[in-house]
């Protein structure tokens, strides 16, 4: 599976620098039916993706949806969102990201975040933590191999404040009272960016009383699964789980390491 990771990751890579093309310019987009925008760029990094997985596992992708029946008709398939953050990218504010995510039984065993702004690729899952920054990027897309990527790790940075993720974009009145009922520091982050924060012990907590779909999720929660983070779905009380027809999460919070022993704090 090493082989196939490192694929991905170069995938990822490829399809940040094909978004980068439309950054910094007049960026054009439309209004899908869920009033949410999609750009060329959106729809480039999509066709690649498809294009380089499409003979390993079936890929349901945020534009480009496949049934459930069609995902779980083998053992593993992919989640791609290819490009997390377009309201970040329309603003042009860095905080965009491509996510994919292979799934196995509807469990997320590896994921990759690429922020290609910022120049930071993160991956992760049951083969652990790890990652590239600035031109290790460029050079591992040219020739992935396992071996190049650095280890990643959780620290538990010394702090009197938890700090709490909230988005740039989509932020609700439920999450603002939850950031002053439990006295947490605000850092915003746009995309899932925050899940990268988590898993590295910047921030300790992210909840998420909107909407989002699992393509959202599913490479950020595989990445935090692998330092020993979760999320935590509120309607269900359990571990948030994937494999719904309509791909629909329901609100969850997402929990860092630094928190897995107290999260029941959080839920009263």
């Amino acid at each position: 599976m090493k082989k196939l990771f490192a694929e991905t990751i170069a995938i990822a890579i490829i399809a940040g620098e094909k978004i980068l093309k439309y950054y910094k310019t007049n960026i054009d987009y439309v209004l899908k039916n869920d009033f949410s925008p999609i750009t060329q760029a959106d729809l480039e990094s999509n066709d690649f993706i498809l294009e380089s997985l499409k003979s390993t596992f079936p890929v349901c992708s945020e534009e480009r949806f496949i049934s459930l029946q069609e995902r779980q008709r083998g053992e593993y398939y992919w989640l791609v969102d290819p490009l997390d953050g377009t309201k970040d990218f329309i603003a042009q504010n860095n905080h965009f990201s491509v996510n994919i995510a292979l799934m196995k039984k509807d469990i997320p065993i590896f994921g990759v975040i690429y922020i290609p702004a910022m120049k930071k690729l993160y991956a992760g899952g049951e083969i652990g933590f790890w990652g590239l920054k600035g031109e290790e990027i460029k050079y591992f897309s040219l020739s992935p191999a396992w071996e190049k990527l650095q280890r990643f790790y959780y620290h538990q940075y010394p702090r009197s404040q938890f700090i709490g993720c909230d988005s740039k974009f989509h932020s609700t009145d439920t999450g603002v009272n939850f950031f002053k009922q439990y006295q947490l520091r605000k850092m915003a982050i746009g995309s899932s960016i925050k899940f990268c924060a988590l898993s590295l012990g910047i921030a300790d907590i992210y909840p998420r009383f909107n909407g989002s779909k699992e393509w959202d999720t599913a490479a950020g929660d595989a990445i935090l699964r692998s330092v020993g983070g979760f999320l935590y779905d509120t309607k269900t009380q359990e571990i948030l789980r994937y494999g719904k027809e309509d791909l629909k999460n329901n609100f969850f919070i997402a929990f860092s390491p630094r928190l897995k022993d107290i999260y029941k704090e959080f839920l009263k």
